[in-house]
């Protein structure tokens, strides 16, 4: 299946979990990212029950402290 990323398309095998990629990414900390699916928000308590879905369109911001 494939998905758009940060703009980029990716392709993904069926039946993968949003917290499954994002464990991919090495983003296991949801506190320092935000995740929008098809332009919605999705709520971090979430994450491990949204099934990526071929055609979705998904934003990850990682915060980055600096000053």
């Amino acid at each position: 299946m494939q998905i758009v990323v940060n703009g980029e398309p990716k392709s993904f095998p069926s039946q993968t979990l949003l917290t499954d990629y994002l464990s991919e990414l090495g983003l296991q900390d949801k506190k320092a990212i935000a995740v929008a699916l098809n332009g919605e928000v999705v709520a971090r308590e979430h994450y491990e029950s949204i099934e990526l879905g071929d055609g979705d369109i998904l934003e990850i911001v990682k915060a980055i402290g600096g000053g």
